[in-house]
């Protein structure tokens, strides 16, 4: 009958409670707290899954919120249901994929499935009556590329609540907190702000731009190599004429609020700003109306134009250009996120 010494102060054998099977490495330390992880286990640390990995270490994808508002695409920002991770995580907003009509990068491009590698902006793409693309075939185009600042990757900082001091109209009707994001790792327990668990975290900042997906993950500090698997978001998809001003669809006649956005600009677009702008956080909640994450499209840092959860004339400005047909970024947003401080 063999037994042997551990690092845990006891010792293993065939007999033993513990098992080698039941530890990774002595060596490892997920938390980076100078205890290996099987010591930490032994200690009192909860391992629920009896994987051998301290529960505080297994990271989880964030997750898109249940509010079906904050799952429709918008402009300029990011929400996530951060409540998944228990442990203290950095989160990591990579910019995944974002196209531009080659020779202007100010102009931005979807690419159709059934009319690959065209720039669908303005009259660069002309289609007749074959079904084979949307009714129609692709008779002139202008070439999509890969923007270059695709990899490139940001930290959210630590969130405020009720954003910047809320100053929306009337206040605010939720505790959604808000955060920029750097290029220095940031990490904390976020699903515990102080209020209710149901809370939500919204990303915005330069680097966010319409027509662009991303990846957020969680992220192990203190250096943040080790990551989850990502929840990928994408901003509003490009709708004719113009490259954004598509906040809001048609108002739902069930729940009198505003649909997500639908790749129509229209006046009505102009109504759900107006709308929200009057009467958000105001006594009852009149409607319709909608979140002020769809309608908030820039802000103020020139000539970044960080949205700064302020509605305001500005945000205005931007929905009239986009239903003129101009770039986005033509009125001095940002047109780089590798340009954002």
């Amino acid at each position: 009958m063999w037994e042997s010494q551990n690092d845990l102060g006891g010792t293993i054998g065939p007999d033993s409670d513990i098992l080698f099977s039941q530890f990774r490495s002595i060596g490892e330390d997920c938390n980076c707290n100078g205890t290996p992880d099987a010591c930490d286990i032994a200690g009192g640390a909860p391992d629920d899954n009896a994987n051998g990995i301290p529960d505080e270490c297994e990271m989880v994808s964030p997750e898109l919120p249940a509010d079906p508002r904050h799952q429709a695409r918008k402009h300029r920002y990011l929400s996530l249901d951060p409540s998944s991770n228990a442990s203290e995580v950095a989160y990591k907003v990579e910019l995944v994929e974002m196209m531009r009509c080659s020779g202007d990068l100010r102009r931005t491009c979807s690419v159709d499935a059934d009319c690959p590698n065209v720039c669908d902006n303005d009259s660069d793409i002309t289609c007749t009556g074959d079904p084979a693309c949307m009714g129609g075939t692709c008779v002139a185009s202008t070439p999509c590329i890969h923007h270059p600042d695709e990899g490139l990757s940001w930290w959210v900082q630590a969130p405020e609540q009720e954003p910047l001091g809320c100053r929306l109209p009337g206040g605010c009707t939720d505790q959604d907190w808000f955060a920029r994001l750097d290029t220095t790792l940031h990490s904390q327990t976020w699903n515990d702000f102080g209020v209710a668990d149901s809370s939500l975290l919204h990303i915005s900042d330069c680097q966010i731009t319409p027509v662009a997906t991303y990846a957020v993950s969680a992220c192990m500090p203190p250096d943040g190599d080790v990551c989850s698997d990502p929840l990928v978001i994408g901003t509003i998809l490009r709708p004719p004429p113009g490259n954004y001003g598509d906040v809001v669809g048609p108002v739902d006649p069930v729940t009198t609020e505003f649909d997500p956005p639908n790749q129509i600009l229209s006046v009505g677009d102009i109504s759900g700003y107006l709308l929200t702008n009057l009467n958000y956080g105001l006594p009852g909640d009149p409607k319709p109306q909608a979140h002020w994450t769809w309608v908030d499209m820039e802000g103020q840092g020139t000539p970044f134009y960080r949205p700064q959860a302020i509605l305001n004339v500005g945000d205005l400005n931007q929905i009239l250009f986009g239903l003129m047909g101009r770039p986005y970024s033509w009125a001095g947003n940002n047109v780089d996120p590798g340009d954002c401080p």
